[in-house]
């Protein structure tokens, strides 16, 4: 397999909205349980009790915090290139699974039409890079310029899925994996010259069973669907 999908815009908004309703926190759950079970003042009137549910004052509401704001932060939307954001490669963490992924894609123009670029439903860490002649960005999580994110002080040896830097967060190696024995649970894996998602796959697959991929010093990039590990 040589190719890059481009995935329908359709197909990843279905996935982003069940993103977020798989990403509803246990916390958010137990709060609603609580507030659903709450008695009614009707309800204790009918049970003889002279005592209503303490209900909330305005000193029980704490007080909103904002998180600080980062240079150059790309938020969720489409972005005009040269007029919103800049050229260069964006840094993106998504998810682990299909339903927590982040789409992006580079676009050619904003008719609608015969527009994308390239486009991906990115998985864990991954980068983008946006070239000067694309009219603009989409994007449906935050991006931030990756000379904001400063690299790790080491290599990783062990690698979720995701997109990896060669000489930013992994070095030229071996590296394993196990996948399932059909297509159905195989691992996509792909070497890549650059990241901005076209014509870049140097090479790829989607590997049964166990599987190696070797990363020479003139990648820029690997791509993995599922953990793998340095072994040399």
């Amino acid at each position: 397999m040589s190719g890059r999908t481009h995935w329908p815009k359709a197909l990843a908004i279905v996935v982003l909205v069940l993103g977020g309703l798989a990403c509803t926190s246990s916390s958010d759950d137990d709060q609603l349980v609580r507030t659903l079970a709450a008695p009614t003042a009707e309800q204790n009137a009918q049970q003889g009790s002279s005592e209503l549910p303490t209900q909330p004052t305005a000193t029980d509401t704490p007080e909103p915090t904002q998180s600080p704001e980062v240079e150059g932060l790309v938020r969720e939307g489409t972005h005009l290139i040269g007029t919103d954001i800049q050229p260069g490669i964006y840094v993106g963490l998504a998810g682990d699974d299909l339903l927590e992924s982040c789409y992006w894609a580079r676009l050619s123009n904003l008719t609608g039409t015969d527009d994308i670029l390239a486009n991906d439903n990115a998985l864990g860490l991954y980068y983008v890079e946006v070239l000067p002649s694309d009219k603009a960005l989409e994007t449906g999580c935050e991006l931030i310029p990756i000379d904001k994110v400063p690299p790790a002080q080491e290599l990783m040896t062990v690698l979720p899925a995701g997109m990896y830097l060669v000489g930013r967060d992994i070095g030229p190696a071996t590296y394993r994996g196990e996948a399932g024995t059909d297509l159905l649970d195989s691992c996509y894996w792909a070497r890549l010259s650059n990241v901005s998602g076209e014509d870049d796959i140097l090479a790829n697959d989607n590997a049964t069973g166990q599987y190696f991929i070797e990363v020479l010093p003139t990648d820029f990039a690997l791509q993995v669907a599922c953990e793998v590990q340095k072994v040399q």
